[in-house]
């Protein structure tokens, strides 16, 4: 795939490649790289969630619950540390990552909500409640995805 034709048609930010960066530690991908797994894995088991197993819905819905509750924590944690450090040396610039931080607590919050109704649905209700959680967590997901590949890229270099 062309990274900058990609980059130009979806505003993502290319894969930075030049030798400045290269040897520099990107201190996001590592926990990026875990968040990623997670999200596919939960994610996948959404998406086959067995309404009618209890046991197993239920198992399903604590999966997603861990994830959202990982990823409240990876906020704060970028907020006080990653963003601190960036708008040290370029003033606001983390500022485009920081609002995305604060969609993403509102989705948190949204998705909890869902994970909570389905939780208490009953049977006639799950099939429709599972999907549409299942469709918001994909779309939580896929602007997730967005997000770290900008604070991988475009962060990491405000930062060196």
């Amino acid at each position: 795939m062309n990274t900058t034709a990609a980059a130009a048609t979806t505003s993502v930010a290319p894969i930075q490649t030049h030798a400045s960066t290269a040897d520099r530690p990107n201190l996001y991908v590592p926990i990026h790289k875990a968040l990623r797994s997670l999200m596919c894995d939960t994610l996948c088991r959404v998406g086959r969630i067995d309404v009618f197993d209890i046991d197993e819905m239920l198992g399903t819905l604590n999966g997603v619950e861990t994830l959202l509750a990982m990823c409240l924590d990876h906020i704060e944690r970028e907020n006080e540390f990653m963003h601190t450090a960036i708008d040290a040396r370029l003033p606001a610039g983390a500022a485009r990552t920081g609002a995305d931080h604060v969609e993403h607590v509102e989705t948190i919050g949204a998705l909890r909500e869902e994970v909570a109704a389905l939780a208490a649905a009953g049977s006639e209700e799950r099939p429709n409640l599972a999907l549409r959680l299942y469709r918001h967590l994909t779309l939580f997901v896929a602007e997730n995805f967005q997000h770290m590949h900008i604070e991988e890229t475009v962060n990491s270099s405000a930062r060196w």
